[in-house]
């Protein structure tokens, strides 16, 4: 049996191609870095998520939506 997972976040103020997106066989890690000169609503992201052991990690897709 095949199930689908979706994990929405927030990312104000981040540009997509700055969102490090690190997958292992056990873990998911999303970061990315406050840029200096940027507002005071943007935060630092620093995400990590353990993954269960029957997750496909061959098969996790990434997509940024603006808005």
């Amino acid at each position: 049996l095949g199930f689908d997972f979706k994990l929405f976040i927030d990312a104000l103020g981040h540009n997509p191609t700055d969102i490090d997106i690190d997958v292992t066989s056990t873990k998911l890690t999303i970061k990315s870095e406050k840029l200096k000169n940027s507002s005071n609503l943007v935060k630092p992201i620093n995400l990590k998520y353990t993954l269960g052991k029957n997750i496909d990690t061959e098969n996790i897709e990434a997509e940024f939506q603006n808005g």
